[in-house]
């Protein structure tokens, strides 16, 4: 199911110089957007900076950022470095374990 959310941006104490900026999270098959919204922010650094943070929460592969019918950025996620795997923990040994 998509669904898209139209909100009135009130212009009284806007900066004049914000840039519409629109976000969309995609897939890893880059057919099924995650998420999409636009975003008014002051400047570019700002809209790359939060793409990252987005997107490291995010259950998303990878974001693109647009501006003006412009592709601005395109930020795929890395995959979490290897991680020792846990120790199988079987009917006994749950019990003594300090694992919650």
């Amino acid at each position: 199911m998509s669904m898209t959310a139209r909100a009135p941006v009130p212009t009284e104490g806007r900066q004049r110089d914000c840039k519409r900026y629109r976000y969309t999270f995609l897939r890893h098959d880059e057919e099924r957007a995650v998420a999409a919204f636009e975003l008014f922010l002051g400047s570019e650094d700002s809209a790359y900076e939060l793409a990252k943070v987005l997107l490291d929460r995010s259950e998303a592969e990878l974001v693109e950022v647009w501006s003006d019918g412009h592709m601005l950025l395109r930020l795929v996620k890395t995959p979490a470095p290897h991680t020792r795997a846990a120790p199988n923990l079987s009917a006994d040994n749950r019990q003594n374990s300090s694992v919650c």
